[in-house]
């Protein structure tokens, strides 16, 4: 089934959205204004943003809003404040509600530009950007977990005597650690946890006599069945490109000076 939109150069957020969360399976066809209801009828799709289309503006809601409402949608905290700042962008006259509108409706129209009427190659680009603001507006329901304890953010000495049963834990910037703590870390997974231990043995902070934790239980456990571990290196940086020349550029150099005391 072929669904039919009025080919345009403001936010393309309706491909996103529907293959998403209502039809994995949507194939989209852009059309010009006066053919989206022909072409849906014939095609035996829904027809969007155009006078008389199934989905389209109603009621001042974009047509964001209203596909939200149509197919249930409006219980993901994430999408209802997505849908804000997409109808910002959409909405002329309520560009402002959101602060993010502006932005948005900028990025969509610079694709717009930039690929003119090659629409699901748009579609192919933006889906990211989409997929990382939907992300984004989760950070909301995040801090509720919080809220209700069911996420914890605690220190690292405020483990000590606690067993964690059904739960997932992280211990981050975990080259900072001692050998001591890192074993009473390690010791409080109880039944049904994971626990998952992070951190670069390239950045030790911790004084020049005291050991890294997170260096030494290479050693100590390492063919315990159960426990993996798992190197990342330079291509996996997601920071600027020049972050990965550095990074290349200190393991030559210090390949190069005498081997200093391990911590």
């Amino acid at each position: 089934m072929g669904d039919a939109r009025e080919r345009e150069r403001g936010p393309d957020r309706l491909p996103w959205l529907i293959k998403k969360f209502i039809d994995t399976e949507a194939e989209f066809l852009f059309v010009g204004r006066d053919e989206v209801l022909e072409v849906a009828e014939r095609e035996g799709g829904n027809s969007y943003d155009a006078p008389g289309a199934k989905y389209t503006h109603r009621d001042g809601k974009c047509s964001f809003d209203v596909l939200l409402e149509d197919f249930g949608l409006t219980a993901d905290p994430g999408l209802v404040r997505l849908a804000e700042i997409v109808h910002a962008a959409d909405v002329d006259e309520d560009i402002d509600s959101s602060p993010e509108g502006r932005g948005l409706s900028a990025i969509a129209r610079g694709f717009a530009l930039l690929h003119g009427t090659a629409d699901h190659r748009k579609i192919e680009l933006q889906t990211p950007m989409y997929d990382a603001l939907y992300d984004m507006m989760d950070l909301d329901h995040a801090n509720r977990l919080v809220e209700r304890g069911e996420i914890e953010i605690a220190p690292l000495a405020y483990m000590r005597g606690r067993t964690l049963n059904d739960a997932f834990i992280i211990l981050d910037e975990a080259q900072n650690v001692t050998p001591e703590q890192m074993k009473m870390f390690l010791t409080r997974m109880g039944f049904r946890s994971k626990a998952v231990i992070t951190g670069d043995i390239t950045q030790v902070d911790l004084p020049a006599n005291s050991p890294s934790g997170l260096i030494e239980i290479q050693s100590v456990v390492r063919d315990i069945p159960g426990i993996r571990f798992v190197y990342f290196d330079e291509s996996d940086v997601v920071r600027h490109r020049l972050v990965q020349e550095i990074i290349k550029a200190y393991e030559r150099y210090e390949g190069k000076r005498p081997a200093r005391r391990k911590r």
